[in-house]
């Protein structure tokens, strides 16, 4: 039995058209990594697969539709091209006895933007002190050491709390760091060996 899968957000389409079973697949696949409340997911087909998935119409911003860390509550955090900006007042040299960003993070062998975004969050932390960490504090980060931004920065963030764990984005004014987080910093995340004087 053919079913048919329609997602149109206004920067983007996804139409699968297969098996139940593909189409089912598709849709749990995708409706993780849309974040933009109030707008709205169609599903065309049989009328079998709209009752597979509940109804032929669902609301993609509901509370019951993903994980709350992946929810953002920043309004207009999803219309229009993400711009982010550099965050002035935030030290990440090696003042008051910290190590600078740029120092902590020579300390890892970092092989993804994973584990770069949650040492960024554990930094800001545990050694910038900052009470509240935000998107634009980690883009300074990002800024700061010189690595390459993510084209999609904001779902990097994402997915770096629902692939991963590490971090909480529930709010993307206040993102927490997880004990998933915490262990990878202090004991997954390979260490860069120091070279013999």
């Amino acid at each position: 039995m053919n079913a048919k899968l329609h997602i149109d957000l206004s920067q983007g389409l996804v139409d699968v058209e297969g098996s139940e079973e593909l189409v089912r697949a598709v849709y749990e696949d995708v409706k993780d990594r849309i974040h933009a409340p109030g707008q709205r997911t169609r599903s065309h087909g049989t009328e079998d697969s709209a009752q597979s998935s509940g109804h032929a119409e669902a609301k993609t911003g509901d509370a019951g539709d993903k994980p709350a860390s992946a929810r953002p509550t920043k309004q207009g955090r999803n219309k229009g091209p993400e711009s982010h900006s550099i965050v002035g007042a935030l030290d990440l040299s090696s003042n008051g006895g910290k190590p600078s960003l740029r120092d902590f993070l020579k300390a890892y062998d970092v092989k993804s933007n994973y584990e770069r975004n949650v040492l960024f969050v554990y930094y800001l932390i545990n050694h910038a002190k900052l009470e509240k960490v935000n998107d634009n504090d980690i883009f300074t980060c990002y800024r700061n050491v010189g690595a390459k931004l993510p084209k999609f920065f904001n779902q990097g963030l994402f997915d770096t709390a629902n692939k991963r764990g590490y971090i909480n984005t529930k709010s993307l004014d206040d993102i927490k760091l997880t004990n998933a987080g915490i262990n990878a910093v202090e004991h997954d995340i390979g260490k860069v060996t120091p070279k013999a004087a």
